[in-house]
C-alpha cells in the first residue's frame, strides 16, 4: 500500500479532507470535533505553526507536483494554502493519511497523524512519518517530540522515538473542589506580559511566543496570578498551566472552571504534585486521544518540569 501513495502539502479541499481523516481513524466523527478541529488547524496554518501532510492515493497523482524532497498540489508550499479548488475535478484525489509538524524556534512537534481506518497497519502512517521527519531534519530542527496515542507507539519507536513520560486529559467537573477555598488572587487578562513567556520558557525549554499570541488573536484569556503563574484558556479548556506553586495552579483551575473550561492536559512527569490533580476526574481510557505517552527523538531539551502542571494539548495521534 504504501508504494500507492503520494505525500504532500493539502490545498484547502484536501485539508478538509485531512480533517475528516484524522477523526475517522480515531472514531471521533461528530460534528463538534469536526468543526473543532477545522478551526483548529487553520489558526495554527495561519500563524505559519503548522506544516501539514497529507497522503493521498496515487490515482490523485495528476496536478501534483515535486517541492524540496515533498510533492504539492500545483501552487502550494509545504505547510501553506494552495488555494482553492474541488478535489471531484482532479483525477482521483482520495486523501487516506494526514499528519502535521508544529513548529516552535527549537523543538518540532508531531501532529495529528491519522489513518483511514481501512487503511490502517499498511505502511501508510510509515511513510507520513518518514516525510514529516525528512522534513524537520531539512528545517533544522536536533528535537522533535510528540504525544502518542497507544496505537501510534509502536510506529513512533520504529522511527526512533522514544518514551518521556504518560500525558492524560482530565474532565474539570462543574463547581469542582479544588484546594482550600480563598488562594492566591487571580485575574484575567487579553494579553501574555512577558514575565509568563519567560516562566513557559524555563519550563519547556522553548519559545511559545507565536502560539500564544494565536491564540489570544482567536479569543483565548490569559488566568494569572500576578508573578507566580498563568494558564491559557481557549474554548472549554486550559491549558498550558505554568506556575511556581500548587496553590497558583490550583487557583489558576478554580478560576477557568468559573469561565466554563471543563478539559485539562496533565503531563505525569516526576516533578509534578499530586495536590494538583485532587478534584479532577480523569478521562477514561477508551477515549483513545485522551490517555497517551509523551515520545521525543533526538537531543534533550533543558525544562524545568517542576513549572508544568497543564500542556497544551495538540500534538496528538
Amino acid at each position: 500500500m504504501a508504494d500507492e501513495v503520494r505525500i504532500h502539502a493539502p490545498d484547502e479541499a484536501r485539508r478538509l479532507e485531512a480533517v475528516a481523516v484524522f477523526l475517522r481513524s480515531f472514531r471521533q466523527e461528530s460534528e463538534s470535533s469536526a468543526s473543532w478541529l477545522d478551526h483548529f488547524t487553520r489558526m495554527l496554518i495561519d500563524a505559519k505553526l503548522a506544516h501539514l501532510l497529507v497522503a493521498v492515493d496515487k490515482g490523485s497523482a495528476g496536478g501534483v507536483s515535486e517541492v524540496g524532497g515533498l510533492a504539492t498540489d500545483a501552487g502550494g508550499d509545504i505547510g501553506g494554502d494552495a488555494g482553492g479548488g474541488s478535489v471531484a475535478g482532479r483525477p482521483g484525489g482520495k486523501v487516506i493519511g494526514c499528519g502535521a509538524l508544529i513548529c516552535f524556534p527549537r523543538v518540532a512537534w508531531v501532529a495529528l497523524m491519522g489513518v483511514d481506518p481501512g487503511l490502517q497497519k499498511k505502511g501508510v502512517g510509515n511513510s507520513l512519518m518518514s516525510a514529516l521527519m525528512g522534513h524537520a531534519a531539512d528545517l533544522g530542527y536536533k528535537t522533535v517530540k510528540l504525544d502518542a496515542t497507544n496505537f501510534g507507539r509502536g510506529l513512533y519507536a520504529k522511527h526512533g522515538f522514544v518514551d518521556e513520560y504518560p500525558a492524560h486529559m482530565y474532565e474539570i467537573p462543574t463547581s469542582c473542589d479544588l484546594g482550600e477555598q480563598g488562594g492566591p488572587r487571580v485575574r484575567l487578562d487579553e494579553e501574555m506580559p512577558e514575565w509568563c513567556l519567560a516562566l513557559d520558557r524555563e519550563a519547556v525549554g522553548d519559545d511559545r511566543r507565536a502560539l500564544f499570541e494565536a491564540v489570544l488573536a482567536d479569543g483565548g484569556k490569559v488566568i494569572m496570578v500576578e508573578g507566580d503563574g498563568f494558564g491559557m484558556l481557549h474554548g472549554r479548556k486550559i491549558g498550558p498551566v505554568i506556575a511556581r506553586s500548587v496553590d497558583a495552579a490550583i487557583a489558576i483551575v478554580r478560576r477557568a472552571d468559573s469561565f466554563g473550561a471543563n478539559r485539562i492536559y496533565v503531563p505525569h512527569h516526576g516533578d509534578l504534585n499530586e495536590g494538583f490533580l485532587v478534584g479532577l476526574k480523569e478521562m477514561p481510557p477508551r477515549w483513545e486521544l485522551k490517555c497517551c505517552t509523551r515520545m521525543i527523538k533526538g537531543e534533550p531539551v533543558k525544562q524545568n518540569l517542576s513549572l508544568e502542571f497543564a500542556g497544551y494539548s495538540a500534538a496528538t495521534g
